[in-house]
């Protein structure tokens, strides 16, 4: 669905762009072939083209907060993540494994127009899956003893790898957190 929202393109952010070799700024470049990892309806759907750029992981996301200090400790106990501030605004994100949390206040545009949101801006909003090496017992024991109500759990779910055993919660903020073990 359009509603008229017009966003930045590739193209008129990066100066540089028609200069790419290989990078058409008319269409969506595309490929005859489908590779090895997509096949079945996805080829279908696909029309026996696939697209030339396929993303690897997702490097961070990025939380709307009411209260950036007690989200980022809250993240701190509950999931052990390690707090960082980078920037020159000194902006706050968390990290664990190869990931990143990013914490942006809610309003924080106001002040930092470089940091983008997307169109609707509301803290609480999120619904974030995480993977721990912990036994489903243990990540059970963990959230009561850090005084974490869970909502939903211990529950068998389906994630990017197979299926998951989960318990639900829901952070300072709201978001809804699940926590999985494979």
């Amino acid at each position: 669905m359009n509603d008229g929202t017009t966003y930045p393109t590739m193209q008129s952010r990066v100066p540089e762009f028609d200069a790419l070799p290989g990078v058409s700024t008319s269409r969506c470049s595309t490929r005859s072939t489908i590779p090895p990892n997509v096949g079945g309806d996805a080829a279908n759907l696909l029309g026996g083209l696939t697209v030339v750029l396929a993303v690897e992981r997702i490097d961070h996301v990025v939380l709307n907060c009411n209260d950036v200090e007690a989200t980022a400790a809250w993240y701190q106990r509950v999931l052990g993540m390690t707090r960082e501030t980078f920037g020159p605004s000194h902006r706050v994100a968390l990290r664990f494994g190869n990931q990143k949390i990013n914490l942006r206040p809610v309003g924080a545009q106001a002040d930092d127009p470089d940091w983008a949101t997307g169109s609707t801006e509301a803290a609480g909003s999120a619904d974030l899956c995480f993977v721990t090496r912990a036994t489903p017992g243990e990540v059970r024991a963990h959230l009561l003893e850090c005084g974490v109500k869970i909502t939903d759990g211990p529950v068998i779910r389906t994630g990017a790898l197979g299926v998951m055993t989960s318990h639900y919660c829901r952070d300072i903020e709201g978001n809804l957190i699940e926590i999985s073990v494979y």
